[in-house]
């Protein structure tokens, strides 16, 4: 593995092995890296904040000092952005549980109250899971605060077409917006899911009646899947973005920090609590997800614990780890360039405006 990768792969870990932290000191102590491409591939994975709190102090003191100043203002802006969020989200959050909205919270709203500090991690939105028969009881609420459906980023009111056409295809609704004048937010933007899985795979309502928890920070409240539910989706999220072509397009798949998050968030989980993950995932058939995620862990970092929880599952054949569906046509194709090597290549030519970008 090329030096600068460890180094990136390794520096992101929230809690790394005594090995790991060995490696890591050996390499930044005595090799000449590339730090552009590090900072580079920092940048585009979202990494930075990740690189700033868990890197250390004894290797922070090898790292250029515009690099770590210019690292401290992005972490001191994702801070005030993720606060900001969080101070928008409680009256929102404190009216669904009152109109008994059955909701929970999703991915950064979760890891930003219970995984990482303040400004490790930026997030575009507020994402959140509900039942699709509380659409409308949702729909209310965030329009009592101010939000409206947008598709062109909270310019103008979607239209009924492109609020039904978005409802039949997808797992999520047309995002939610609120034109707001903060320092470094001209909008706040909801993405409210109402499917955990797929329409063909409708498990929303038996994946909440598991179990939700309230976790608090700092004042704030906010309702989460369980433990096993909620590594699960983050599965389910990983799968989904690196199968089709609607998110490979526009290189959806292969941003880094989607894995960190995941490998972040295995290493707070005890071995029978993976375990009992991998049992809801057959019995919801998500296994796939649940495999594909487990196995590219495994390739970016070796762990051991990955391999032992890859024996419990038994596929006839696992094409699906390298086959991209392509959207609007009933076909498959196979990656042309490895997962890995994907990642890291940051050499390309594309046009990326599309409304999912």
């Amino acid at each position: 593995m090329k030096l600068e990768n460890e180094v990136i792969l390794l520096s992101v870990l929230a809690k790394r092995t005594e090995k790991e932290e060995e490696r890591l000191s050996k390499i930044i102590k005595n090799e000449e890296l590339d730090w552009g491409y590090i900072a580079g591939e920092l940048i585009h994975h979202r990494l930075t904040g990740y690189f700033y709190f868990y890197l250390g102090d004894e290797l922070m003191n090898f790292i250029l000092l515009e690099f770590k100043k210019t690292i401290t203002l992005l972490v001191n802006a994702q801070e005030t952005v993720a606060k900001s969020c969080y101070k928008e989200m409680q009256p929102i959050l404190q009216d669904f549980e009152n109109t008994g909205i059955r909701y929970t919270a999703l991915k950064g709203l979760v890891y930003g109250i219970s995984l990482y500090p303040y400004g490790a991690r930026r997030s575009n939105d507020c994402d959140l899971l509900v039942l699709e028969d509380d659409i409308s009881k949702v729909d209310q609420v965030l329009r009592k605060h101010g939000y409206i459906q947008s598709s062109n980023f909270g310019k103008s009111e979607a239209t009924k077409k492109e609020k039904l056409i978005q409802r039949m295809n997808y797992h999520d609704l047309i995002p939610y917006y609120k034109k707001v004048n903060l320092v470094l937010q001209d909008s706040l933007n909801i993405d409210v899911n109402f499917h955990f899985d797929s329409k063909d795979n409708d498990i929303t309502k038996a994946i909440l009646e598991l179990g939700t928890e309230i976790k608090e920070r700092d004042g704030i409240a906010v309702r989460t899947l369980n433990e096993q539910t909620h590594f699960l989706h983050l599965c389910v999220h990983f799968y989904r973005e690196a199968s089709n072509s609607l998110w490979t397009s526009i290189r959806r798949d292969v941003l880094l920090y989607k894995l960190v998050d995941i490998v972040n968030t295995f290493r707070t989980m005890t071995k029978g609590s993976l375990l009992k993950c991998i049992e809801i995932g057959k019995k919801y058939n998500i296994e796939k997800a649940v495999y594909f995620t487990l196995y590219y862990m495994k390739v970016f970092y070796k762990d051991n614990t990955c391999s032992e929880l890859l024996n419990q599952f038994s596929f006839d054949e696992t094409a699906f780890l390298n086959e991209i569906e392509v959207v609007g046509q009933d076909k498959k194709v196979i990656r042309e360039e490895s997962f890995y090597e994907r990642t890291f290549n940051l050499k390309f030519c594309h046009d990326f405006r599309t409304k999912r970008g």
